[in-house]
């Protein structure tokens, strides 16, 4: 009884909800340490059956636990569990209380049968720098992922019991998982989810005993109360000790038919190792794999086989792996595919035009979209057509906030549920000034009033881009692979400002930068993947950093960074003067207990000081003697932004407050 209690207590403690405005936070696992091959379960109480939500997003964040992050890529997955009404009978122990005549007391255990349907997986980064404090991590690193589970809510309702699995043969990470149940419509009602094969890991050694004893074929009735069928599949390939390199290093393909006819073809590789967000790893963290990169989520398909639906029954259902054939070497491991397939029955879509706004990548500090920002030029966000009819076109209003609303015009193809990246001209740097808060919006669809409005909205916080005002330098080293590496330089409007592609091998050399004022984009580029400097080739090690003139370091990048590095930064041309600078002097700058700004011209408010993150400090500005005077005598050391507006144009000047 003691024990029952203190389970419900745990229960209720480390279970939670947040609401903050129309959305639900439930709080799965805090701090779960996973150390070893196991399950981690826990029960959780979610809302009750019968509330509406429209989205439902998994949110899980990996860390490194007090005894440090492992080495190793391992895979996690993440399953609610359903019991089946079934319970599973054996014998816990045999007692024999005589043995003449024998007599035997024998212990049950009974246990109930639950069926696990897989949520999300992730495969672990090569944690060792985080270990061990180097290349710019520490054991303090964390990671954020989010997995979109609305189609799941039949699993996520009331007490159900979550698990973590860990298939690491050593400690370890620790993981926080949570749920945001955001209120209104689905897209589409659910009527029953199936797991139409086991979820599991299984060794592909022979093609037709795979393709019979895992993904064998079959026919699949239709639900009651449904008109439509997704298939979710999930396939990660691990193990490679063959002359293939399969099925982790292998690209191969699954193929879906129904009545012996094949009508998806799916590619399950991974061609973005190489910019992970996460580097560098202390392991072969670039190369690509079959649908996985260590330290990201692994890819859900989504497949519609509603017009396979006959007679309320797909026929001849099946999904087959690419074939292929080697001899295992002995003791070694075979190739193996860690498979989930889900049937999503439901009953059509609520909206017939209801497009989505599900992610702004730049301008954005989400550490998922950091090879990306901070940046200029261009915006990309992410949309997905939740409604039934196909999206041809939207019209999407963007901007930053008390800059000017612009508006953009995408044209192409989303059938339901699919999503794409939209790339949009970004606001002048003299708009986004304003505010370092982003937003973006889609007014219509396909020429028609969305049908749900209250997910069309999405706003991000920018990041202030680094900032020069000294004649630049650009020193590239190479390594003995020039030809795989080149670099280039673009204006703001993607104007190729300076190009080189064909440098010596294992060269020092220097490039003059005569910029104009501007924000630039340089692009760092190897062909091969694998960076400058990476351990497990024999290219040698090279290096890219930008001086000022006299040789002062301003920028480091690292050697090992996978496929390319995307850097954005601000230049003003020391040597070009224009109207507004002669209007307004600032001085003395650097600038300590005082700051004195002296112009001619009228001031539309008290100028102010704001970092640069955009946040205004609390200082005194006063006017006397026909100049401003600002109190900085409790400013922290650093760069600030001195902020002023004339004619309610907001304007700009760089300060440092020693």
């Amino acid at each position: 009884m003691r024990k029952t209690l203190l389970s419900i207590f745990s229960f209720l403690i480390l279970t939670a909800f947040l609401q903050a405005q129309d959305t639900v936070r439930v709080t799965a696992h805090q701090g779960t340490v996973m150390k070893w091959y196991e399950g981690y379960n826990q029960m959780v109480a979610f809302p009750e059956a019968g509330s509406a939500y429209q989205k439902i997003n998994m949110n899980l964040t990996l860390g490194c636990p007090a005894s440090g992050c492992s080495d190793w890529d391992y895979t996690v997955l993440i399953f609610a569990l359903r019991p089946t009404g079934e319970v599973d009978t054996s014998i816990q122990s045999i007692d024999t209380i005589s043995t003449d005549p024998l007599v035997l007391d024998t212990t049950y255990r009974y246990r109930q049968i639950k069926e696990r349907f897989e949520l999300g997986r992730m495969i672990t980064p090569y944690a060792g720098y985080m270990a061990r404090g180097t290349n710019g991590f520490d054991n303090s690193w964390q990671h954020p992922y989010t997995f979109d589970v609305t189609d799941y809510r039949s699993l996520l309702t009331d007490s159900t019991e979550l698990q973590i699995f860990y298939q690491g043969w050593s400690s370890g990470f620790s993981a926080d998982l949570s749920f945001d149940f955001i209120e209104g419509t689905p897209p589409r009602n659910v009527v029953h989810i199936e797991n139409i094969y086991r979820p599991g890991g299984y060794n592909y050694i022979q093609p037709d005993s795979f393709e019979k004893n895992v993904l064998p074929k079959m026919d699949v009735p239709v639900k009651g109360g449904a008109s439509h069928v997704a298939l979710h599949f999930l396939p990660t390939g691990h193990g490679f000790i063959n002359s293939l390199n399969c099925a982790e290093f292998c690209q191969r393909s699954y193929y879906v038919s129904a009545q012996d006819v094949t009508f998806i073809d799916q590619l399950m590789w991974r061609f973005d190792c190489g910019v992970n967000p996460i580097y560098p790893q202390g392991g072969t963290w670039l190369y690509d794999r079959a649908n996985w990169c260590p330290g990201s989520k692994a890819i859900r398909y989504e497949h519609d086989l509603t017009p396979a639906i006959l007679n309320d029954t797909i026929p001849g259902f099946d999904i087959d792996i690419e074939r292929y054939e080697y001899t295992v070497p002995a003791g070694e491991v075979p190739a193996n595919y860690n498979i989930s397939a889900v049937l999503i029955h439901h009953e059509g879509y609520n909206f017939d035009h209801n497009a989505a706004l599900t992610d702004i990548i730049k301008p954005s500090t989400d550490v998922r979209h950091s090879r990306q920002n901070p940046s200029c030029g261009e915006a990309i966000i992410e949309i997905q057509n939740l409604g039934g009819v196909a999206m041809q076109s939207a019209e999407i209003k963007y901007g930053f906030e008390g800059g000017a609303e612009q508006s953009f015009t995408w044209n192409g193809f989303l059938a339901p549920m699919e999503k794409e990246e939209v790339y949009m001209p970004m606001p002048v740097m003299g708009q986004r000034m304003d505010s370092q808060r982003f937003y973006a919006l889609i007014e219509s669809v396909n020429g028609n009033a969305d049908e749900q409005t209250d997910n069309n909205r999405l706003e991000a916080q920018a990041e202030v881009m680094d900032h020069f005002e000294q004649p630049l330098t650009l020193e590239f080293k190479t390594n003995f692979r020039p030809n795989e590496s080149w670099w280039r330089l673009s204006d703001e409007a993607g104007n190729v400002v300076y190009e080189e592609r064909n440098m010596a091998s294992n060269q020092r050399n220097e490039f003059m930068l005569d910029l104009a004022t501007g924000c630039y984009h340089l692009e760092i580029v190897d062909t091969d993947e694998d960076g400058l400097a990476f351990f497990a080739n024999n290219d040698g090690s090279g290096y890219v950093r930008l001086e000022s003139s006299n040789g002062i370091p301003l920028k480091r990048f690292s050697g090992d960074f996978g496929s390319r590095i995307d850097y954005y930064f601000t230049y003003r041309d020391p040597n070009q003067t224009n109207q507004e600078e002669k209007a307004v002097f600032v001085y003395p700058n650097p600038a300590e207990g005082q700051l004195f700004i002296s112009t001619h011209e009228i001031l539309d408010a008290p100028p102010c000081l704001i970092t640069l993150s955009g946040s205004e400090m609390k200082v005194s500005a006063q006017y006397q003697s026909q100049q401003w005077v600002i109190q900085v005598g409790e400013l922290l050391p650093g760069m600030y932004l001195l902020k002023y507006s004339i004619e309610g144009e907001s304007r700009y000047k760089k300060v440092v407050i020693q």
